[in-house]
């Protein structure tokens, strides 16, 4: 994924101080000491902030892992409850996974969230959060923030001993 392969509903874009929003490429820089921070200002959106990533219409995505990483230090505003949604168009939803508990809330936590899917190819995901280890909330919805956020593809190959697919050597064969 690139920086244009991202969106945030919510992105904190006020001037006064080191939370505001730049770019997308702090999603996939590497550098856990920058970070996306979603809007906790009167302006924030009523509705549950999400970041949604598109592989492009080429790259649909069968079964996938979400891969994200919380603040490097400071006030975590970490998910603690976060849905997985996938979209062939980017206006239907589906929720591929509640995540409800076992998210880090300790600052620098990279976190997987596992084998996603439902064998249906999808073009947009997106992680929506209605929970965060503060409880801080803008316009009654929970903001938070992520260092890293990327997915890698999950591609199954027939053994030639057993009838059912299973993961080829337990690695990812393409990443975003």
């Amino acid at each position: 994924l690139t920086a244009n392969d991202y969106y945030c509903n919510a992105t904190y874009t006020a001037t006064d101080n080191g939370d505001k929003f730049t770019s997308y490429s702090v999603l996939n820089d590497g550098k856990p000491e920058t970070y996306l921070h979603t809007d906790y200002s009167n302006n924030a959106p009523s509705e549950d902030h999400y970041i949604r990533m598109d592989v492009g219409s080429g790259n649909r995505l069968q079964m996938f892992n979400l891969n994200y990483t919380t603040r490097y230090s400071g006030n975590l505003c970490a998910p603690t409850r976060l849905a997985v949604e996938a979209s062939k168009d980017g206006d239907s939803w589906v929720v591929l996974r509640d995540v409800t508990s076992g998210l880090p809330t300790q600052n620098n936590a990279s976190h997987t969230i596992t084998e996603l899917g439902n064998g249906i190819s999808y073009r947009y995901i997106r992680m929506r959060v209605y929970g965060t280890n503060t409880g801080q909330k803008a316009n009654e919805h929970y903001f938070f923030i992520v260092s890293e956020l990327g997915l890698s593809r999950i591609n199954y190959v027939e053994t030639p001993n057993d009838a059912y697919a299973s993961i080829a050597s337990g690695k990812m064969l393409d990443a975003f």
